[in-house]
C-alpha cells in the first residue's frame, strides 16, 4: 500500500486547521481564544438524527457479511478499509492531538469526519476524542454512507 493518499489527506487535514487559524473571528486575538463554536460549519448538526439512523454496523454483518455470496459480503471488505479504522487508527489520535495544540478546539473538525457519529451524537467535545464510546471508533460506518442517499428511489 502507498503512503501517498495517507499522506495527502494528513496534509489536507491541516490545511484546513490553519485555513480555520487564520481566518480568527474578529474577538480572537491568537488561536488559543477559539472556542468550539469558532469552527462550525452549515448542515446537520449534533442531535438533528435519529438513533436508528446511526446504528452500529456490526448489524449489517449479518446479511452483508456472513454469506459467501459476492454481492453481499460487502461488510467483510468494509470491515478491513481505511473508512472502518478511520476511528481506531494511532495515527489520527496523534495528529487530533496536534491539531488541538496548535489551534484549541480544532479536533472538533477532525472528529466530524473520522467518527461522524460521535459528532453527530454530540460526543466531539471535548475534542480530544476522550468522551467517545465503543461504538464511535467504528468510523465511516454503512449507516453514515447510506444515509446519504435516498433509501426509496
Amino acid at each position: 500500500m502507498s503512503l501517498r493518499p495517507v499522506l495527502r489527506h494528513i496534509c489536507g487535514c491541516v490545511a484546513t486547521v490553519s485555513v480555520a487559524a487564520a481566518g480568527l473571528p474578529a474577538r480572537a486575538q491568537s488561536p488559543g481564544d477559539l472556542t468550539v463554536t469558532d469552527f462550525f460549519l452549515p448542515g446537520t448538526q449534533p442531535g438533528e438524527l435519529y438513533e436508528t439512523i446511526l446504528a452500529p454496523s456490526a448489524g449489517c454483518a449479518f446479511c452483508h457479511g456472513v454469506f459467501e455470496d459476492n454481492s453481499t459480503k460487502i461488510w467483510k471488505e468494509w470491515q478491513g478499509s481505511l473508512m472502518a479504522q478511520s476511528a481506531r487508527d494511532p495515527l489520527f489520535y496523534a495528529c487530533l492531538a496536534i491539531a488541538n495544540q496548535d489551534v484549541a478546539h480544532s479536533g472538533d473538525l477532525c472528529i466530524r469526519c473520522h467518527s461522524p457519529k460521535a459528532w453527530l451524537e454530540g460526543r466531539s467535545t471535548p475534542t480530544d476524542a476522550s468522551a467517545f464510546i465503543d461504538a464511535d471508533r467504528d468510523g465511516i460506518n454503512c449507516n453514515f454512507c447510506h444515509r446519504l442517499v435516498d433509501p426509496v428511489y
